[in-house]
């Protein structure tokens, strides 16, 4: 079965202005410091440490719009927006997030392998 689709590489590619080793740097940093975010969010909304918790979404939503992942920014959103009302994140949402990030990241990898 064929990966789906959850970067689209051509807008990083524009917005990084067509420099190709960036591009790679960008998903391999993403792959490296990211790839973990959701079971590490929720092992710090289990722990109660909704300051890290915060800062970690933040940061994920912030890499999924940079790699023009609209799935994973819309649910990293979504969570942050949820932490922020002071709202029980739901099992649900931590499990979509898992899913859309896991796809996300094999989307990286399978570029940075084809490079």
């Amino acid at each position: 079965m064929k990966a789906r689709i959850e970067i689209d590489i051509l807008y990083v590619i524009s917005v990084l202005g067509g420099d190709k080793c960036a591009v790679e740097r960008l998903l391999d940093v993403f792959v490296q410091n990211h790839a973990d975010d959701a079971y590490e969010l929720s092992n710090l909304l289990r722990n109660k440490n909704m300051e890290e918790a915060l800062r970690k979404i933040h940061s994920l939503k912030g890499i999924a719009g940079h790699l023009g992942s609209v799935k994973l920014k819309m649910i990293a959103d979504q969570i942050e927006m949820d932490m922020k009302n002071e709202f029980l994140v739901s099992e649900i949402k931590l499990v979509e997030l898992q899913e859309i990030l896991s796809a996300t990241v094999e989307s990286a990898q399978n570029y940075l392998i084809s490079k």
